[in-house]
């Protein structure tokens, strides 16, 4: 989580846990809104969020899975790549001896 909370809030204040917990159906509600939300792509980004990961998280959360950045792009986006490239996946079969353990 890069804010301390989810994208999506079920009210424009951000506050639907604490509706949930009030009473029943205030969770029914508040999940109604949380869903909507997440449908219309109505979500809140914190003002002090660079450029570079509001477009990062922009490409990330689209409704449509063909309408997402794939691993390959965000593997290359601008701001994960900021302080340096993304490291390659080591190959398989690949093996670590330390040679100061007495295992079998």
């Amino acid at each position: 989580m890069l804010v301390g909370r989810p994208p999506f809030s079920a009210s424009p204040s951000g506050r639907w846990a604490a509706a949930r917990e009030a009473n029943a159906e205030a969770s029914v509600e508040s999940f109604d809104a949380l869903v909507a939300n997440v449908l219309r792509l109505n979500y809140e980004m914190p003002d002090e969020l660079s450029l570079e990961v509001r477009q990062l998280i922009d490409a990330m959360l689209q409704v449509q899975p063909s309408d997402r950045a794939s691993i390959g792009e965000l593997c290359l986006d601008r701001w994960v790549t900021a302080l340096g490239p993304v490291p390659p996946d080591a190959p398989e079969g690949v093996t670590v001896q330390c040679g100061e353990c007495e295992c079998e």
